[in-house]
């Protein structure tokens, strides 16, 4: 490639931006770097372009977009993705690379079992039986409650013993 190639390479500008609505990548303006560092690094410019692009979409706002929609899939991990056009790669290198976006998941989970138990007590409440037996089995058992074994478990070893030829 030429000086003069290089130089007017330089003054482009590509273009690429995130749709809000739809988290689509639209247009994000990136200047282009030297043709030579280019070259180094074995980068094209439009390489360059996705990949600035690709950080975008990793964006704090891409991520608590993931989240809202990972409540109303319920808690569906696979099913966020592909509603969000991430793979669960992605969701994972979030998950580590990212601490927030990790406790926002927890908290998110812990959210459900709250609304779990708060489902469960008005279940009781209402004087479901099953509901009752569970909460009296997992919970009562320092009460009498639970599953119980009758007597002492005993343990009993079987041993064949062949006959010897005589």
């Amino acid at each position: 490639m030429t000086a003069s190639n290089a130089v007017r390479l330089k003054k482009v500008l590509q273009t690429v931006k995130l749709d809000e609505n739809t988290s689509t990548v639209m247009q994000v303006t990136v200047p282009v770097r030297k043709c030579k560092v280019s070259k180094i690094h074995g980068f094209t410019d439009a390489q360059r372009a996705k990949s600035i692009a690709t950080k975008k979409a990793s964006s704090l706002q891409t991520r608590n977009e993931a989240l809202v929609v990972f409540r109303s899939k319920h808690f569906n991990v696979g099913k966020t993705c592909e509603a969000m056009g991430i793979t669960r790669t992605t969701w994972h290198t979030w998950l580590e690379k990212f601490p927030e976006f990790k406790q926002s998941v927890s908290d998110s989970l812990e959210s459900r079992l709250d609304q779990a138990e708060e489902s469960l007590d008005t279940a009781v409440k209402m004087l479901d039986v099953p509901a009752i037996k569970y909460i009296l089995d997992k919970k009562g058992g320092s009460r009498g409650y639970g599953e119980k074994t009758e007597g002492p478990q005993t343990q009993i070893a079987i041993v064949w013993q062949t006959p010897q030829p005589a």
